[in-house]
């Protein structure tokens, strides 16, 4: 990451763990908006926390994977377990392999607890789940959905040529009216574009 600036035509460049670890810290500061694979990073050992879980879910940051995989993601934050928590801006070209995301009683998805939500929009392109686990239980008075890509679709964004491939185990054991389980997405709010 040193010597970008994390704008648009500089991004910070992530080559290891500690430097995504760091990352989410920028997003949360607001300091940093774009950020840009240059090598593959192993979060094994690590308990990710989503980078923006927190209302008003205004934490956008513009994510390329540049063709690079984040491998043995595993999440089971309070709120929106998954890698960005709330969609916000654009994440592309990643692949996630052996993520393990632990909903609780959240809407919960490797990439993200909600895809987007109300006038925040959140795109993705070309994002690839393989062999993922997510799973979601407890007792909720509302409906939490969980999805191999996503739990919820809130808001009319884009997600373009994005899979869920090889083994994906879901398990949903709410009870609660709304909930909802999907291989790619749990449940869908919005008018997204999914395409591809």
């Amino acid at each position: 990451g040193a010597g970008t600036d994390g704008g648009s035509t500089d991004p910070w460049l992530i080559a290891d763990k500690y430097q995504l670890l760091a990352m989410r810290d920028l997003v949360v500061a607001a300091t940093t908006k774009c950020f840009k694979m240059v090598d593959d990073v192993d979060l094994a050992g690590e308990s990710w926390i989503p980078f923006n879980y927190a209302s008003p879910y205004d934490k956008a940051g513009d994510f390329d994977g540049n063709g690079h995989k984040i491998l043995n993601l595993t999440s089971d934050y309070s709120a929106y377990p998954s890698f960005a928590g709330v969609v916000a801006g654009d994440i592309q070209h990643v692949t996630f392999v052996n993520p393990v995301i632990t909903g609780g009683t959240q809407h919960a998805g490797v990439l993200g607890g909600y895809i987007g939500t109300g006038d925040i929009i959140g795109n993705c392109t070309d994002v690839v789940v393989e062999n993922a686990t997510v799973t979601g239980g407890g007792e909720s008075s509302k409906g939490k959905n969980i999805g191999g890509f996503g739990g919820y679709v809130g808001a009319a964004g884009t997600i373009k040529d994005c899979h869920v491939k090889g083994t994906t185990t879901i398990k949903q054991t709410l009870t609660a009216t709304g909930s909802s389980a999907g291989g790619f997405i749990g449940s869908i709010g919005a008018a997204a574009t999914i395409e591809g």
